[in-house]
């Protein structure tokens, strides 16, 4: 009786606590794995957005970008801001805020990575929680600026946000407290 209970003893420890302490040192050692990544990726994605580049987009658009775009992007303080909301000057609580989780860097990769269903004439510069991205349609825009909207991905529908880049951004401003959660 004793044998079989120790047989079973050695069992379980073979099949079940040595499985289960090498799956955790290994969720450990890839946590931190993940970690690191992470961290590099925001590192990268924070320089990007302090090295804007514009010829590299004029380039791929064809034509100069609004200045009120270059103005956000020279701003290193301003462009850097995250999880924020803006507000229409006037409204009312309950109204429709636009949050902003990060401004997006100015250069091609951005380009690439933004939903495709944008569309090849608009311009990227700002994306919300869900990574829906705020956008100029260059064709509605002059060399100094254009209206701003909004692409929501779950259906395609597009919004009409402000007038102007330079309106947009010139709208109060507080923290977005989803993003705190």
């Amino acid at each position: 009786m004793t044998d079989n209970l120790e047989n079973l003893a050695t069992l379980l420890l073979l099949f079940l606590v040595v499985p289960l302490a090498i799956l955790s040192i290994y969720a450990h050692f890839a946590a931190r794995r993940s970690r690191t990544s992470r961290a590099r990726e925001l590192a990268e994605f924070r320089r990007r957005l302090q090295q804007p580049q514009f010829d590299d987009m004029e380039r791929h658009y064809g034509r100069t970008l609004p200045e009120a775009f270059k103005r956000l992007h020279r701003d290193s303080q301003r462009v850097s801001r995250a999880d924020f909301v803006l507000s229409p000057p006037g409204s009312k609580p309950g109204n429709r805020d636009w949050p902003v989780a990060s401004f997006l860097p100015a250069d091609t990769k951005t380009l690439a990575e933004t939903w495709s269903e944008l569309g090849k004439n608009n311009l990227p510069f700002a994306c919300d929680e869900v990574g829906d991205p705020y956008y100029v349609p260059l064709d509605q825009a002059t060399n100094l600026d254009g209206p701003v909207w909004q692409f929501h991905h779950d259906g395609g529908d597009r919004e009409q946000v402000a007038d102007s880049l330079a309106d947009f951004l010139s709208w109060p401003t507080h923290p977005d407290a989803s993003a705190e959660k």
